[in-house]
């Protein structure tokens, strides 16, 4: 068995090399990867960690070559929809999606329908919820250490878009490559977050026109959320998490990974706590997910894409 890896360009080189080179945990768990990748210097560098005899020109090759069923997709999001689409047409059944994958709910519904006519799963990249921290947090919620849920303040900021594939260093704000900007990047794990907890939410939001910045507030029956996703640091500023309840609220500062402070209602004090992993991007709970078939995210992620889209 062969995993099919779809493009080879700075996401796959530094968040996936691990993963896929030899004695990686994808390279493992499917005997052997291939990779397709047009471009001739990506090649280059994905034979660094890949079989040289297994790093070919497209994806038709691939799958003819090495008969692969199960496929994990790194390309510039102004093309995924389209190689998701050819790789079910190919007869991959199992594929893993990098986000930004589309919140259109069109084309959420044309591959929804591919994949059920093909029995294929789908499992998009959605971080954060298997950051450590965040596991806990939700975990805890549910737990009742809140009490009933209300909601809470989720930020996340960064400066300026990081570089991204080949030539194009600017692919998250550029309308031809990326028209959902932060949307569809950083303010998507803060939409995972809300899904994860509270299903059905409706939102009210806006995405600036250089879509460097998105604000948006969802509820969901008493549950409010008040949502920011930038590119437009200010001096100082930086990730902030805070989920209220009736009985108290759980805060987590995203420039101190791991430091989770919990409040009490009508106590002076808090506790604080520090919650470890080694996995704080989350690829490996994501990974073991798809490799086990037990993915839930390719659901989650059309829930998201339903209430970016007025739906429920």
């Amino acid at each position: 068995m062969t995993l099919l890896v779809a493009g080879y360009g700075r996401i796959a080189e530094e968040a996936w090399s691990e993963h896929i080179r030899r004695g990686g945990v994808l390279a493992r768990a499917f005997g052997k990867v291939c990779v397709a990748e047009p471009c001739p210097s990506a090649r280059l560098r994905a034979r660094r960690w890949v079989e040289s005899d297994h790093v070919v020109g497209d994806i038709v090759t691939a799958c003819n070559a090495f008969h692969c069923d199960s496929a994990l997709v790194l390309t510039p999001p102004s093309i995924s929809v389209k190689i998701v689409e050819q790789l079910l047409e190919l007869g991959v059944r199992r594929l893993l999606v990098e986000k930004p994958f589309t919140l259109n709910p069109d084309e959420l519904d044309s591959v929804d329908r591919l994949a059920e006519r093909n029995s294929a799963s789908i499992s998009v990249v959605q971080n954060y919820l298997y950051r450590p921290d965040f596991a806990f947090t939700i975990s805890a919620i549910r737990d009742g250490v809140v009490g009933n849920l209300l909601g809470g303040e989720l930020s996340t900021v960064d400066c300026a878009p990081w570089a991204g594939w080949g030539a194009e260093a600017d692919w998250r704000v550029k309308a031809s490559f990326n028209p959902q900007g932060v949307l569809g990047d950083k303010g998507y794990h803060l939409l995972y977050i809300v899904d994860a907890l509270t299903r059905g939410c409706s939102l009210e939001h806006r995405l600036t026109d250089d879509r460097c910045e998105w604000r948006a507030a969802a509820c969901r029956e008493s549950v409010r959320w008040t949502l920011r996703a930038s590119w437009r640091a200010r001096e100082g500023e930086g990730d902030h998490f805070t989920f209220r309840g009736d009985k108290g609220s759980i805060s987590i500062l995203g420039t101190d990974l791991g430091k989770i402070t919990i409040r009490s209602l009508g106590l002076e004090g808090c506790s604080e706590l520090r919650v470890s992993g080694d996995d704080w991007w989350g690829y490996r709970g994501m990974i073991s997910d798809f490799i086990l078939g037990t993915s839930e995210s390719w659901r989650r992620h059309i829930d998201v894409a339903s209430m970016i889209s007025g739906g429920c």
